[in-house]
């Protein structure tokens, strides 16, 4: 939620499985965008938020369920769109190549530009990317 590097400082920042672990998921995700500034990429995954509909935040780190602050359902993306009036997300799914299960990556910029620069080589390779 700070990070300690000037404004637009890196192209991608990628997050797996973390935010699902930070108190304050949309100020993570606005500090990550500040970090790549007006044109980067910010790629987020969570456990399987396709599993569940709706986002379930408790405000703590629950012991029970390694410390997650929550668990994120299918309105992932609109829950962390939430961070930023300027954020555009991109959802991709996909198949996990390890466990064969289905999973979704989320791409937020503040830039459509780049998400739809992103999503052709996505499409061409017969991933299903849905802008919000």
């Amino acid at each position: 939620t700070k990070i300690d590097v000037p404004d637009g400082s890196f192209d991608l920042i990628a997050s797996n499985h973390v935010i699902e672990h930070v108190s304050d998921d949309l100020l993570a995700l606005r500090e990550c965008l500040r970090v790549v500034g007006p044109s980067g990429l910010v790629h987020i995954t969570a456990p399987s938020p396709g599993y569940r509909f709706k986002t379930e935040d408790w405000g703590f780190p629950d012991p029970a369920l390694y410390e997650h602050y929550r668990e994120y359902g299918a309105d992932i993306g609109k829950v962390l769109a939430k961070a930023d009036d300027g954020v555009h997300g991109m959802a991709v799914a996909g198949i996990d190549p390890v466990t064969l299960t289905s999973d979704t990556v989320f791409f937020f910029s503040r830039d459509l530009e780049t998400l739809g620069k992103l999503a052709v080589p996505l499409q061409r390779a017969h991933y299903p990317c849905i802008l919000f």
